[in-house]
């Protein structure tokens, strides 16, 4: 049997989209690069796989002005204690 790590594209639209609405932000550099990194290492097996989908699921669910302020270093991009919940049940 073959698992199919691909990325629906819907999600991956998503995850791109609010990438790329941070073209104007001076890390946004380094954000593509760490996405693009993101989006290879979700379709391998193991700690990067799961870092990446954490990471890619983290960006998808947070507002821009809160990816905004992670980039301006006033947050870690943490989840908060409900949305790990709701991760977790898988809301």
């Amino acid at each position: 049997m073959k698992c199919d790590n691909r990325l629906p594209l819907e999600y991956e639209a998503k995850f791109n989209s609010k990438i790329d609405y941070f073209k104007n932000h001076p890390k946004y550099e380094w954000l593509r690069q760490y996405a693009n990194d993101a989006l290879n290492w979700y379709a391998n097996f193991g700690y990067l796989q799961i870092k990446a989908e954490d990471f890619m699921n983290r960006i998808i669910a947070k507002p821009l002005d809160y990816i905004q302020d992670w980039l301006d270093g006033k947050n870690q991009l943490e989840w908060s204690s409900e949305e790990k919940e709701e991760e977790r049940r898988g809301f």
